[in-house]
């Protein structure tokens, strides 16, 4: 006798196995850990913008507090350039021009009495000396200094020597203000000038300036 299997090869379920179980449920597990994945960086994301969103407003805000005293600070920066720029101007106008009216009142106040100027003559000249650079103090540099010099000549009212006074003058006006460490007293000269009774001594006299 022979048993005969209908359903042999026709609707038969196949065996379920350990393997196809984890296939089917790593399809479905891993989209679900990326989709998760996704969602933390997309949240972790939008957190980072309005962290930064936040410190930006913070940041404006700042700015905003803190722009007049910015303006302030540059209207006053500018103004110390611009008085910068005009001291340097005086310095160069100072150093590059005297002033006689004190130098004149000396030449007047100790003028011995019995004396008269007979001439008065300033001369300048630029000159040199040696310095340092600003930005390298241990570097020598040559820097223009104006030289000057005062010239004038004196003669006694009356016949006689007046050598001892115009010594005297000399150094009297070495002392004064307006020459004192700015100019040196050259040694002096003397001619007669005249004849017989009217002969007459002229002195001639010459300041020059000192350089710094």
């Amino acid at each position: 006798m022979h048993n005969i299997d209908l359903l042999k090869g026709e609707g038969i379920p196949a065996k379920t196995t350990l393997a196809s179980v984890f296939f089917v449920a790593l399809a479905v597990i891993v989209p679900i850990i990326i989709s998760a994945v996704m969602l933390s960086f997309y949240l972790l994301n939008n957190i980072k913008i309005d962290v930064g969103l936040n410190s930006i407003a913070k940041s404006e805000e700042q700015i905003a507090i803190s722009k007049p005293d910015m303006l302030k600070t540059i209207t006053l920066e500018q103004e110390i350039n611009r008085l910068a720029k005009r001291l340097k101007e005086v310095s160069r106008c100072v150093d590059t021009f005297a002033q006689w009216s004190p130098i004149l009142i000396a030449l007047s106040e100790e003028m011995p009495d019995e004396m008269i100027m007979n001439r008065l003559e300033t001369l300048s000249a630029t000159g040199r000396t040696t310095g340092r650079k600003n930005n390298d103090p241990n570097k020598p540099a040559v820097i223009p200094m104006p030289k000057r010099s005062i010239i004038f000549d004196i003669s006694g009212g009356k016949q006689g020597s007046y050598s001892s006074r115009v010594q005297t003058y000399q150094d009297k006006l070495q002392f004064t203000a307006a020459f004192a460490q700015k100019f040196k007293a050259q040694p002096y000269s003397m001619e007669d000038t005249g004849t017989g009774e009217n002969r007459i001594e002229t002195y001639f006299l010459k300041f020059e300036s000192l350089t710094q």
